[in-house]
């Protein structure tokens, strides 16, 4: 399933922009 792996890689970018951009990882949790 191609959707997991580029959920998993979405998340490790928000992990990482999360002290650039807190509202990045703020978004992938409701597109959840």
């Amino acid at each position: 399933r191609p959707m997991s792996v580029s959920v998993d890689a979405l998340t490790i970018h928000n992990h990482l922009w999360q002290p650039k951009r807190p509202t990045v990882p703020k978004k992938t949790q409701t597109r959840k």
